[in-house]
């Protein structure tokens, strides 16, 4: 968290949160679920501090965070199947698209590209996308 927001020193002593690249940050499941959690909710509890120098994004919903959650430490309820993951307003994020069935990233090689647009406070976003042929020592980026 400090190598991307070295002004905010409240972030440093964070060690529930990591940031993954420049563009999405992390919160894990670190603690055991509840059994009121598992029983009931089939939620798990995650604490989270999203730093108010960008906007952030649900990767899940993406949906806007709303401000309150920001420069706060808050505790969230995160879906079972999900991951407590934020993405930085103004990037583009480049994903393959999943249609449920494939179990593997091989059999999915060959499903459409969608891009996910996160944008900032002016409305912009930007992003890289690494192409490959998966075979020689070619590429092209874009």
């Amino acid at each position: 968290m400090w190598y991307e927001f070295p002004e905010a020193s409240e972030l440093f002593s964070n060690d529930k949160q990591f940031m993954f690249g420049h563009a999405m940050l992390n919160a894990p499941k670190i603690n055991a679920p509840s059994d009121e959690e598992l029983w009931t909710s089939f939620t798990h509890d995650v604490e989270i501090e999203l730093p108010s120098e960008s906007i952030w994004y649900s990767f899940n919903s993406k949906l806007k965070i709303p401000e309150e959650y920001y420069d706060v430490s808050k505790t969230i309820a995160v879906a079972d199947q999900e991951s407590a993951t934020f993405v930085r307003g103004g990037n583009i994020l480049p994903m393959l698209k999943i249609y449920g069935q494939e179990t593997s990233l091989l059999n999915a090689i060959n499903n459409p590209m969608v891009l996910d647009i996160y944008s900032d406070d002016d409305g912009s976003a930007v992003g890289i996308l690494y192409l490959d042929d998966g075979m020689s020592l070619e590429y092209d980026t874009q």
